[in-house]
């Protein structure tokens, strides 16, 4: 049974990922045209918005799926900080690279 649960876990985590990206894009796709901004660097951005669903897969999500385990523990305060704030500076470069 707990391997259909693992299964079943890795399923919501590519759909999390899919979903989170999906979302992430169109609120770039909306800063763009604010800000009318030509594009951002993908491979920093890719690894901003990946950073970010982390933590909140880690902090928030993994507590309500179907696999159970004795390990399952949120990232302490200090690394979801520095998480967010590495997020946080690449989504910043990543404009700066692609528009100055």
């Amino acid at each position: 049974m707990k391997i259909v649960g693992l299964f079943f876990e890795y399923i919501r985590v590519i759909l999390v990922l899919f979903i989170g990206f999906m979302v992430i894009g169109y609120i770039e796709k909306d800063i763009i045209k604010i800000f009318h901004l030509s594009s951002f660097e993908p491979i920093s951005n890719f690894i901003s918005a990946y950073l970010l669903i982390i933590v909140l897969y880690r902090n928030k999500l993994q507590f309500t799926g179907w696999f159970r385990s004795k390990t399952m523990r949120p990232y302490s305060k200090q690394v979801t900080y520095g998480l967010l704030m590495v997020s946080f500076i690449l989504f910043i470069v990543s404009i700066g690279v692609s528009n100055f």
